[in-house]
């Protein structure tokens, strides 16, 4: 049976439908909305730690928007 895209990534993230979708070894973190809140927060850094990955290893995604 072929499903969408966007049904897949709902199934696989419980729910989101939207693009785009960080995963971190397998596991959903979250939608743009959520993984920025997550990455301003400092929880972001705390979940890429937890996988072993380090700040050398990745740099932020998120910069403050300017109006």
């Amino acid at each position: 049976m072929l499903i969408s895209t966007q049904d897949y990534l709902q199934r696989r993230s419980g729910g989101v439908r939207t693009v785009p979708q960080l995963y971190v070894n397998g596991r959903f973190i979250g939608d743009y909305d959520t993984t920025e809140r997550k990455e301003q927060s400092g929880e972001l850094a705390r979940v890429f730690s937890q996988a072993g990955i380090t700040p050398k290893k990745f740099r932020p995604a998120f910069r403050k928007r300017e109006c």
